[in-house]
């Protein structure tokens, strides 16, 4: 019985657009990793070489803001997908905000062969290229 089997998240999560074969590959691949609040996932600005599922907890997407704030752009809990699978540079850091468990892939390796997974990736990459809508001051 592998991780994806028992995964709590796995009827929810991007995973359930893959078949069984797709996803004993991405098992395969795949590493559990537990972050404790504070810990950063994903930075800024930085090359963008994982992406992930969380599993548990909650974590925050952010930006630094011109003047040297911190700008909440976002929150993701279990399900949700979180990283740049088609994008070189992360645009936003990610950091838990609760102890959170999550599922890592190297980008480099994260290809998902299913076509509808694949375009879940793609809608979800072009919403996260946009600026944020408001920018306080």
């Amino acid at each position: 019985m592998s991780a994806c089997d028992i995964c709590a998240v796995r009827n929810r999560a991007i995973c359930s657009l893959l078949d069984n074969e797709e996803l004993e590959a991405l098992n395969m691949i795949a590493r559990r990793r537990t972050l404790e609040p504070g810990e950063s996932l994903i930075w800024e600005g930085e090359d963008s070489v994982l992406v992930a599922n969380v599993i548990e907890g909650v974590l925050k997407l952010s930006t630094g803001t011109e003047d040297g704030r911190e700008q909440i752009v976002g929150v993701v809990y279990p399900s949700d997908f979180i990283g740049r699978p088609f994008g070189s540079t992360s645009g936003h850091g990610v950091t838990a905000l609760t102890q959170a468990k999550v599922c890592v892939f190297a980008r480099r390796e994260f290809s998902p062969a299913s076509s509808r997974a694949r375009e879940e990736l793609f809608q979800a990459a072009k919403l996260e290229d946009r600026p944020p809508k408001t920018q306080r001051r």
